[in-house]
């Protein structure tokens, strides 16, 4: 059966990157597939292993390249109050819940990007590019508070799994995402990458 989908959709895969924690591993691709359209779209898809969860694995993507619009998912993973990401991800994580612009991108390189979870959308590099990305995510009248189910790090890159159900000022249902940062040689994000199907209440 998954096979024949892939032949019919004429699936190609493109390998992003494999984070390797001590309890899981998180896998990243994107899938170049036909859309409803017979388009030619780029579907970004994550995958968590983790054997010790009563789902052991999640997949985490948008519905949007797909169907050409967003699906409410219920989460997959239980929040997890212990769960916390380190130094810089932690740091990028507050400015986010925050609405602090400023703090947001100083969490990136100076050549730093981030790509949203349509991958033919536009990715967002550099600081400029970057601050206006954050304006527009924060015109909500607030910030984006994410609750953390788990983290994944392998000193490198920090995966973590998240609930968001509040968007600024605006209330969501409780929904699942998965987000990836790699760190540059200088510590800071080097590429953001999000995996979910939120519809922001921004333009």
């Amino acid at each position: 059966m998954q096979d024949t989908w892939r032949a019919e959709r004429k699936a190609e895969i493109e390998e992003v990157a494999t984070t390797f924690g001590e309890r899981r591993a998180v896998g990243e691709w994107v899938v170049h597939l036909e859309g409803a359209e017979g388009e030619r779209v780029g579907l970004p898809v994550a995958a968590v292993v983790d054997l010790a969860s009563a789902l052991p694995v999640r997949v985490h993507h948008s519905r949007l390249p797909l169907l050409g619009r967003h699906v409410v998912r219920r989460p997959m993973a239980p929040p997890d109050p212990s769960a916390h990401a380190s130094d810089v991800v932690g740091a990028y994580l507050a400015a986010l819940g925050a609405g602090d612009t400023a703090a947001a991108v100083a969490a990136f390189a100076p050549d730093g990007s981030f790509r949203g979870p349509d991958a033919d959308a536009r990715r967002y590099t550099g600081t400029k590019e970057l601050t206006e990305l954050h304006d527009a995510f924060f015109s909500a009248g607030g910030g984006i508070p994410l609750t953390l189910c788990t983290v994944t790090e392998d000193g490198t890159r920090t995966a973590f799994e998240y609930v968001v159900d509040r968007w600024g000022g605006a209330a969501l249902p409780p929904q699942p995402g998965l987000a990836v940062c790699a760190r540059g040689g200088d510590g800071l994000i080097a590429s953001a990458r999000v995996y979910d199907d939120v519809e922001a209440p921004v333009e």
